[in-house]
Formats: structure tokens, sequence, C-alpha cells
């Protein structure tokens, strides 16, 4: 009788222990090690008919730990299968995939942590039915090749997929090697044949979801009894991020930035802000041709820099683990994409998504959308209320510490508006807060109501003035073409001060994406003479900030655009673009029989900086039939400002002194001559000194104190 007892308890454990393998195959990296004599490995390498099922762990937290031990992370598990229909073709699929999501205190955010701790998120089955579609891919020696996506696979689910192929990228065959030269030398002279069986290294130019870049890999062969009876190939890869040839990165705004040739430099122009490590550890049973990957872990640190080191910085830490859990047979149930797509960027993580928000934000967004953005929100203008109502209880007579959070959420949220919802936020806050002022004025003068209830309405009414204030500069910020349409509807309809509209449209010029459609806006309203005559100001504004726009779309700069990866750059601003700016500015600064307009638009040119203004610069500058003044010429001797690397090697003659000589007269001293010499020496490329004509009348100390400033600038 206690021997059935016996044998009943060791059954029910041995059901319940396969139960619970069932339900959660491996929780952990760290116990792996207790569930690895469960598993069923048939095979020794890939082959042709086998499935092979692996356990996928993801993790992702992100926080400041300079200033906080609070982290952001999300969390995802599943179970991915590899079946190979042929000798390389695999196709792939997840299946019981599990999110999960937390915002708390992490000790340790770069050590990945079991999925209890985090919050379980349901999956919409939309979600989950993209997320287990299937997808199909080349494996030879290695490496993933010829990636096809189903139909419908939109841009996240496919960079999730990225995520899980990335771990099985692993170049055995050292295709794309690079020269080992300086390889033996980092290694003090050590042979790095392959003739060495104990232990190889090698650097290769290799795709991954972070890019093209230089891969260094070092790899030793070590009997392993818990994984496998036979040898193991442990493989360490890690990428040099500063040697990559291709990275999925965004720069918004960089155009203002300043270069600094006296600061030190350790990093490449992209990793000054974003400095990233990547490195990824196999136990692959086999040898170089014929192998299989038992595990994989792979650990990412992103360090993003605002400033400086020494300030506090924003960090984000991946992890992820693969494991083998069973392989067999090919049991036909995994079927191929359906309306196979061709990935256009293979392995590296694509910006899809962006491009279709840059696309929305330059363009404006068009009826229906496009299916590749992200999930749809419903109550944008509540949530577009919200915030503005926590700014304007969080000014008063000091700003307090919530508000820029909250103002930078009312941005985020306006720019994912479309036109119909921000037509509402707007007549709600803009228009309303005008008549909210008149009534305020009316009821002082009535002074008809009790005390409290004026105390009450006047505080009312102060929110909605400060959120009348608010919007317009909120809209500036957002910057998208929708938004810049708002903010010049009210203007026309002269709801919002000439003075706060004037500094609302010089914000513009912080576009983070500046388009020929936003353009083509500013322009028209330009050209609206009642409104520009009715404030000088805010016609300054307006064409400076045109100018502005011009250069920042149509000259080169440190701004990298996601449809850059897409779409080809001349594409945004084509020669014939380019040429219409021109003549539009020449034109509207030859109509104007003002003075100050002529400077207003020659400033215009100025900012816009394009290289196609030389040959009309040079025509007011060489003033050839006496017809433009010499406020002018100097002005258009300043507007070559922005074309001193280029300015040389178009027209040369441009600087030549003895053009400026005609500006001299008794009462007015030549002030054009020391402006192009200190053009010309802040240009890149300008000669010897000795090659500049000295003027024949003007005194040389006229001419020194620009000339060292330019030479100073150009040995700093």
């Amino acid at each position: 009788m206690l021997l059935k007892l016996m044998m009943k308890l060791v059954i029910f454990c041995a059901l319940a222990v396969g139960l619970a393998l069932a339900r959660a195959p491996i929780e952990e990296w760290r116990f792996l090690d207790n569930v690895l004599p469960q598993r069923s490995i048939e095979d020794a390498a890939f082959r042709q008919g086998r499935e092979f099922k692996y356990f996928y762990n993801g993790q992702l937290t992100t926080g400041i730990p300079g200033s906080s031990k609070q982290h952001s992370g999300s969390r995802i598990q599943a179970l991915v299968t590899l079946a190979f229909t042929t000798g390389n073709t695999v196709v792939m699929r997840m299946d019981q995939v599990r999110m999960g999501k937390m915002n708390r205190h992490v000790p340790h955010p770069q050590k990945i942590m079991p999925f209890d701790s985090f919050e379980d998120t349901p999956l919409d089955s939309k979600v989950k039915e993209l997320l287990e579609t299937p997808m199909k891919f080349t494996y030879t020696g290695g490496l993933v090749k010829d990636v096809y996506f189903d139909g419908k696979e939109q841009p996240w689910s496919a960079n999730i997929k990225r995520g899980i192929l990335n771990l099985i990228q692993v170049n055995l065959q050292q295709q794309k090697k690079l020269d080992t030269a300086e390889d033996q030398r980092l290694l003090n002279q050590v042979s790095t044949s392959e003739d060495n069986d104990d232990s190889t290294f090698y650097r290769v130019m290799e795709q991954t979801v972070e890019g093209e870049c230089e891969t260094l890999y070092t790899v030793t062969r070590q009997p392993h009894p818990k994984y496998t009876s036979g040898p193991v190939l442990n493989i360490t890869k890690s990428i040099n991020f500063e040697r990559c040839q291709k990275r999925p990165h965004i720069k918004y705004n960089f155009r203002f930035a300043h270069s600094c040739p006296t600061c030190e430099s350790k990093y490449n122009d992209d990793e000054k802000f974003l400095k990233s490590s990547t490195v990824a550890k196999y136990n692959i049973s086999g040898t170089k041709d014929q192998f299989l990957i038992e595990s994989v872990r792979i650990e990412s640190q992103h360090v993003f820099v605002p400033f400086n080191e020494e300030s506090n910085v924003v960090v984000s830490y991946i992890n992820q683990t693969l494991v083998l859990i069973k392989t067999g047979p090919n049991q036909g149930q995994i079927q191929e994409p359906r309306d196979p797509i061709e990935s256009d960027s293979d392995m590296i993580y694509t910006l899809d998504w962006e491009v279709e928000r840059e696309k929305m934000q330059m363009e404006g967004r068009q009826e229906g959308g496009s299916k590749k953005l992200p999930f749809k929100i419903d109550n944008k203008v509540e949530m577009a209320n919200d915030q503005i109502q926590k700014v304007c209880r969080k000014i008063g007579e000091s700003v307090q510490e919530g508000a820029p959070r909250a103002f930078s959420r009312l941005i985020h949220v306006l720019r994912m508006c479309n036109k119909q919802e921000l037509e509402r936020i707007t007549e709600q806050h803009i228009r309303r807060g005008g008549e909210s002022q008149q009534r305020e004025q009316q009821q002082q003068q009535q002074q008809q109501q009790q005390q409290q209830r004026e105390e009450q309405q006047q505080s009312t009414d102060e929110d909605a003035q400060k959120a009348k204030d608010i919007l317009p500069q909120a809209l500036a910020i957002c910057g998208t073409k929708d938004c810049v349409s708002q903010l010049l509807k009210h203007i026309r309809q002269n709801d919002i001060h000439h003075v706060k509209a004037a500094l609302a449209i010089k914000s513009l010029i912080n576009i983070r994406t500046p388009s020929k459609e936003i353009i083509q806006e500013l322009t028209q309203f330009g050209q609206e003479s009642e409104l520009m005559e009715r404030s000088r100001m805010l016609k300054r504004s307006t064409w400076l900030t045109i100018g502005s726009l011009m250069n920042s779309l149509c000259s080169p700069n440190e701004d990298v655009l996601a449809r850059k990866y897409k779409d080809n750059t001349e594409r945004f601003c084509p020669r014939s673009l380019k040429q219409s700016y021109v003549d539009l500015l020449f034109r509207k600064g030859q109509e104007s029989n003002r003075w100050d307009d002529n400077v207003l638009f020659m400033k215009s040119v100025s900012n816009a900086g394009l290289d196609l203004s030389v040959f009309e610069l040079e025509k007011i500058i060489s003033n050839r039939d006496k017809s433009y003044p010499s406020y002018l010429r100097q002005e258009a001797i300043l507007a070559l400002r922005q074309l001193r690397d280029s300015m040389p090697k178009k027209n040369p003659k441009n600087l030549d002194a003895d053009r400026f000589e005609q500006t001299r007269t008794p009462d007015r001293p030549n002030h054009g001559h020391p402006y192009a010499v200190t053009n010309l020496a802040l240009s890149t490329d300008f000669g010897p000194i000795s090659q500049i004509d000295p003027p024949r009348h003007q005194p040389p100390t006229d001419l020194l104190p620009p000339l060292l400033h330019g030479l100073h600038c150009q040995l700093d």
C-alpha cells in the first residue's frame, strides 16, 4: 500500500512539473540550468524538414540614473518556431506572446527580471494576430538575408520580429571580413589564423537590427556537458558603433548646432550625443559549417547625453535571450506569409512609422490617414484640454515645476491631431478666450454680481486668458502643417494680438520638419498686404522666418529625417523649387519702394542662404548699372554669410576688393570691403591672403580688424 501511494505521489509530481513547464517553459534566464534536463533536443545542426522551438525573452528599461532609481520598462515573452522548409529557407512564427509593463524603482535595471515583476498587458486580438503572423527569410552560414513579411504586417510588429532575427545572426563564415593587421597589433601579435582551433578573432562588417556596423567576433571551443555532449562554440560578438556604414537614427534641429574645433573629440558626430554598446554571447553546438544555436543572450546599452556627461543622462538597457527547448520534424503547421512583401531594410530597424509621421507633419494629415501610423487615439481633444488646464493651474506669479512637463505633453498631443481636432481645440480656447475677456470687462462695468461669484468668474476668466496666451505659442512649437494653418487662421481673424502673433511666427524657425507646404502657407500669409501693413513687426517676423525655413529645407545641414531613408533628399527641394524661392524674395524686394522693405527682403535672402542667390547678389554688389544704393549693396554682402564655403568656388570675383570702391563717398566711408574680407577669411577655400587685392584709397587700418577676426576663426 505504501509503495502504491509513493508511486502515485511521484506520478502526480511529474504531471505537475510537466504542466508547469507547458504553461511557462522558462521563466527566467538564470533559472535555465534547472530546466535544461527537461529539454527535448534531437538534432545537432539546423537542417531541412525540421522545426526548432525557442523560448524568447525581451526586456527594455529606461531611466535617468543620476536623479532617480525609477525606471519605465517593457517586457515580452514568446515561443518562437523556426521551420526549415529547405536547406536555407526558414519560416518563423511567434506563439503564446505575452507583454508586460512597469514604472517603479529598479535597483538593477541592466539585469533581466522575471515576468512576474511586470504588470501583464492584455493584447488586443488584432495585435496578437499581427505578432503571430509568419515571416520568411534565407539563412546561409548564420546570416539572415532576403527577409519577407506578410502583406498585412505593420512596422512595429516587423521590428519586433527583426529583434528576434538579430539573435540568430552569427557570422561564422567570416563574410565581409575586414583587415586584421590592426587586430594583430591589438592582440599583441597573437596569431588569429583559422588554423588555431582553440581561439579565433576577426572583424566583419555586419547588418544587425541597430545598423550596418563593424562587428568583432571572438570564437572559442569548449566542451559544456550541461548543454550538449559534444563540444560547444562559445562566441562573443560586440558592435563597434563608431564604424558604421548605416544606422537608423533621426536628428531634429541639429542644424542649429555650432562646431567646436577646440572641444575634445572622442567620438564621431553621432556618438557625441548617443553612446551605444552591444554584446552578444552564443552557445553553439557543432562546427562552423553545420551548427545549432543552443542559446543566445544580447545586452545593449544606449546612453543619451543631451549636454555633457556630468549632467543627467538618459540610459536605456535592452536584454534579449533565446533558448532552444525542442526540436522535431516539420509538421507543416506553419504556413508561409500570404502576399509576401520583401523588407526594404533587411535586418535593420525600419523607420516606416517615423516616415509616415513626418509626412503627416510636413504635408498635413490626409483623409483616411495612413495604415502605417501608430495606434489610433480617439480622445486627443480631451487630452489636449487636460494638459492646457494643467499648464494654466501651474502658472501664476511664478512657473511651478510641473508646467514645462504639461506643456511638453500638450505639444506632443497637438502633433498627433488632425485639422478638425485642432479646430475644436483652438475654437474652444483662442476664440472663447477673447469672449471671456470682453465678458470680464462688462462685469467690471456693471458691478451687478456678488463678490464671491465675481471672484470665481475672475478665476475662470484668468485661466481662459492664460490658455489664449499659451496656445498660439504651443501651435508654433508644434510645427506641423495643420498647426501652422490654425495659427495663421486665428491671426487673420485678429484673435491673437499682433505682438504675440509675431513672437509665435518667429518660433516657427524651430520647426523639426520644415516642408514646402508650410513655406507656401507662410508665403501666402506674408503676401496679404492689408494684414502685413497693419503690423510692420508681424511682416518682419513672417518674412525672416520664411527665409530661415527655406534654409532649413534646401541647404545642407546636420538634421537627419526618417524620410531620407525612403526618399531622395533632392526630392524635398529640387532645383526648380529653390529657384522659385530665390525669384520670390528678390521680386518682393524690387516691388517695394520702401527702403526698410528692401532691407527686410535682403535679410530674408540672407537667412535663406540658397546657393542660387549668389548670381543675383553678384549683380547687386557689382552695381554695373549704378541702380542699387550703398545700403542695399552692403546688405547683399552680408547675405553671403551662409555661403562662405561655396561662395569662392562659385564666383571668386564676387569678393574682388575693387568692386566695392564705388560704395565709398566723402560723407559715407566704405563699409562693404571689411564685410567682404571677413566672409572670405571665414570661408574654407579662399587661397593665399596675398591674392586678396587691397583697396586703392581705403586705409589699411579699416581692413585689419575684420581680417584678423576671420583668420583667428580659421585657426581655431
